[in-house]
């Protein structure tokens, strides 16, 4: 995110360091979502947060969870396009952007640097994406998500190599 505005590809070329934001948010969830985007295929409904916050040392009640984000204005004028942004106008927080002959994934503050301000009696995890933000990576590198329930294969989500569509297929059993 921070070196959005340096790419100089494509739609990037109309974005500015400016119009690149740095703040803290209490959760780092998405909001005005648009399931139809190819970053959010295979969401549910009731999923926001790209990562969970404890493990890596946030509290959830301070706006302490580092994200970048790009003015939704900057962004759309660009010619981006939207798949959600963070509160209170926070900006693009998971969108795609056009670098001519390829797509360039814009998906902000999914592997934040864990903090250590406060004692961690149980240790803290390198990293702690949640299953919308692992989602949503799996979607930005067209790969496939296989969802197991009690060792059975229930569900496959992504992209279908063999075919290059993405696709939602349930197992039955």
């Amino acid at each position: 995110m921070q070196l959005l505005a340096e790419l100089d590809i494509g739609q990037t070329a109309k974005l500015s360091e400016a119009d690149i934001e740095s703040f803290g948010l209490d959760f780092v969830n998405l909001y005005d979502r648009n399931l139809d985007h190819p970053l959010l295929q295979g969401i549910r409904e009731i999923q926001h947060e790209l990562w969970k916050t404890p493990q890596v040392g946030y509290t959830p009640d301070e706006d302490d969870q580092p994200v970048y984000a790009v003015d939704e204005d900057a962004f759309e004028t660009a010619g981006g396009s939207v798949a959600g942004t963070f509160e209170d106008g926070g900006g693009v927080g998971v969108g795609t952007l056009s670098g001519g002959d390829c797509d360039i994934h814009v998906i902000a503050s999914i592997l934040p640097t864990a903090n250590q301000e406060y004692l961690h009696q149980f240790g803290m995890a390198d990293y702690v994406v949640s299953t919308m933000g692992h989602t949503v990576l799996c979607n930005a590198i067209s790969g496939e998500q296989r969802r197991y329930v009690d060792g059975k294969l229930v569900e496959t989500v992504g992209e279908d190599a063999s075919e290059s569509t993405y696709r939602r297929q349930t197992v039955t059993h």
